[in-house]
């Protein structure tokens, strides 16, 4: 607990089934001022990983660079916010499911607000997202004329997949790319 600022306030649930911690799940909500960072909260999960091997951490995720669509199918095993992408017609498909996020830690809920609220605003309208800790779903939606742009992110991917998923945004080189917000500040 000392890893915690005396000012900042953490909402823990927890089970035990025969003596042992079996899950923990995070939360928090406006009413207890500013949560802490992605950062100290991954550190409090990292100890309690070390500590308990057998925990289950629920609604806390880290997050590499990643498509929101990859994530979004994710989350949709867990327990925590479901996001849902709403494209409006075919061309959007590929463009909303490669949308970028991360890397970052912390509360889904949290995530989620940050990324809807951050850069990605002139790009992305997000529902539901001031939910604070009782967000249950969150539905995404490519603005108009949204700044978006492709950039690449990754090499050697295998060119023919039949398995491909629709945030599995490939060339015909093996090359990999990642859709980002251009904010117009």
């Amino acid at each position: 607990m000392r890893i915690l600022p005396e000012d900042r306030q953490l909402g823990i649930k927890f089970s035990v089934d025969n003596g042992k911690l079996t899950e923990l799940e995070f939360g928090g909500s406006r009413a207890q001022g500013e949560a802490p960072s992605a950062d100290l909260a991954e550190k409090f999960v990292q100890c309690i990983e070390r500590v308990r091997k057998d925990a289950v951490v629920k609604n806390f995720s880290k997050l590499n660079t990643s498509p929101i669509g990859q994530i979004a199918n994710q989350w949709l095993r867990n327990n925590g916010p479901q996001i849902t992408l709403r494209p409006q017609n075919e061309e959007e498909i590929p463009i909303i499911n490669n949308l970028q996020i991360g890397p970052t830690s912390g509360v889904r809920w949290k995530i989620l607000e940050e990324w809807c609220s951050g850069e990605m605003s002139d790009c992305v309208e997000c529902s539901d997202t001031l939910a604070g800790e009782q967000t249950v779903a969150v539905e995404v939606r490519l603005r108009e004329n949204a700044p978006v742009f492709r950039e690449f992110w990754s090499d050697d991917w295998p060119i023919v997949d039949p398995k491909r998923k629709a945030w599995e945004l490939v060339d015909n080189e093996g090359k990999r790319y990642l859709y980002a917000c251009r904010s117009q500040e």
